[in-house]
């Protein structure tokens, strides 16, 4: 679940762009994305 979310996460961190050539691979975004998806309940933790 968590690793779902942290996908999710990175990808919506390019819904503000607005042309296709900048898109890339950047590593804030997905540091942005990991740390987004920390709130994100795992399933162990019942």
């Amino acid at each position: 679940m968590t690793a779902t979310s942290t996908v999710v996460m990175f990808g919506l961190m390019y819904l503000n762009t607005y042309q296709a050539d900048h898109i890339f691979f950047s590593p804030t975004r997905a540091w942005m994305g990991a740390v987004m998806s920390r709130g994100v309940p795992d399933d162990g933790s019942r």
